[in-house]
């Protein structure tokens, strides 16, 4: 076959729309719990996002104006030419978007991940107290209040698009949660919608939820954020506009910055050795689940060594 030309934005436009139907039709399950119908389907609205993203640009990379003519060999030379630029968890989850693009023509299609990847680097990215407050003096109101949900409730800056009363949205049922959670804390619990659409309760002190309700909007308002449609019931900063706000003001006050995530790591280290009683390991569960992860050892990235009791 010929070698197609680079795409003209008329044509990026129509292998958008092509793409987004064929993970339409074949794919999409967002919102719906797993079962074993759907077990191979997306069901994250970010995920089925992520999936957009990256087929467009791998057939962008091969001049290939429509998925059903993507290859197997093309999806290796992918991955081998992406092995030395991204980190092992980053190519494990293109693998899966290249596997679900040759699937429906080669069912049960398993690519391999180039050999000697290396391992996504964790650093510790918490911010001092004397830090956080030096951003928050030079942030509006509206601003300054997104950045102390992320430093005392432990959201992700999208999670703050998403807040809803208790009253108003249940957390998540497809999961197990611990019956301590929040041990200590004092406040008022709301629910979020995390990763993978998971819905989790979080704690916000008593100060910033009476500060959170008086910016309750009258009518929620839809928001854009990486692509993905959210509704808003409050008038806060949050997702990208936040991260790179925050990023940006960073570098300017303190001439660094690791990012606005960088304050779950504030969260969990504090939290970590605020839960009353227990063992590192009894903690580290609860701080877990209170983060949004189900395998502690993602949270254990977030923490100095546990210290013994």
């Amino acid at each position: 076959m010929e070698k197609l030309s680079p795409f003209t934005p008329k044509q990026e436009k129509i292998v958008k729309y092509k793409i987004k139907a064929f993970f339409n039709q074949h794919y999409n399950a967002l919102g719906e719990s797993k079962t074993a119908d759907n077990k191979h389907a997306i069901r994250s609205v970010r995920t089925f996002h992520h999936h957009l993203n990256t087929a467009l640009l791998v057939l962008k990379r091969f001049n290939v104006r429509d998925i059903q003519y993507f290859k197997p060999k093309q999806a290796k030379q992918w991955l081998n030419e992406r092995k030395d630029s991204v980190s092992k968890r980053t190519l494990q989850n293109e693998k899966r978007v290249l596997e679900r693009m040759l699937a429906i023509k080669k069912p049960g299609i398993t690519l391999t991940l180039p050999s000697h990847l290396p391992e996504r680097q964790w650093t510790n990215r918490a911010y001092s107290p004397r830090s956080v407050e030096k951003i928050m003096a030079r942030q509006k109101p509206h601003t300054r209040l997104s950045t102390q949900l992320c430093y005392r409730s432990g959201l992700r800056a999208q999670e703050l698009l998403t807040l809803r009363r208790l009253d108003e949205q249940a957390p998540s049922t497809r999961r197990q949660w611990r019956d301590d959670l929040f041990k200590g804390l004092d406040g008022v619990k709301y629910v979020v919608n995390g990763k993978g659409g998971l819905l989790r309760a979080v704690m916000v002190p008593h100060d910033l939820a009476d500060e959170l309700e008086r910016r309750r909007l009258a009518t929620p308002k839809t928001v854009i954020d990486r692509g993905v449609k959210l509704t808003s019931y409050y008038d806060l900063s949050g997702g990208k506009r936040f991260s790179d706000a925050f990023s940006k003001l960073s570098k300017s006050v303190l001439g660094y910055s690791r990012g606005a995530h960088g304050l779950r790591y504030d969260y969990a280290q504090n939290r970590m050795f605020a839960v009353p009683g227990g063992t590192c390991e009894h903690s580290l569960g609860i701080v877990s689940q209170e983060l949004g992860h189900f395998r502690p050892s993602i949270t254990e990235h977030y923490l100095n060594p546990c210290q013994p009791r």
